[in-house]
């Protein structure tokens, strides 16, 4: 069984309809919107690769950037955040379907 994976997905994309389609489908896969254009989420390796796969399909390569990292957000929210955030939004359990 693989296991998940917090990650972070970050994105630059000139083209409003590419990008709300490719923000659409982030939050499909069941990532958080943390800024506009920055999601945090856990993902399975065939997950991260649709997220990829997501990036060839709405980016425009010549102008538009994005990227997948693998991050521990949750514990350095929950240390060193500031200003206005909702942190409740990362506090998933075992259970929790997202």
């Amino acid at each position: 069984m693989s296991e998940r994976t917090q990650v972070i997905v970050c994105y630059d994309v000139e083209n409003t309809r590419n990008r709300t389609k490719l923000a659409n489908a982030l939050l499909g896969l069941g990532l958080v919107r943390v800024q506009k254009s920055v999601f945090w989420g856990t993902l399975l390796p065939a997950e991260q690769r649709n997220a990829v796969a997501l990036f060839r399909k709405f980016l425009n390569f010549e102008t538009d950037n994005a990227f997948v990292v693998n991050a521990d957000l949750l514990s350095s929210l929950k240390a060193k955040s500031f200003g206005k955030i909702d942190l409740t939004v990362f506090d998933l359990k075992s259970y929790d379907i997202v």
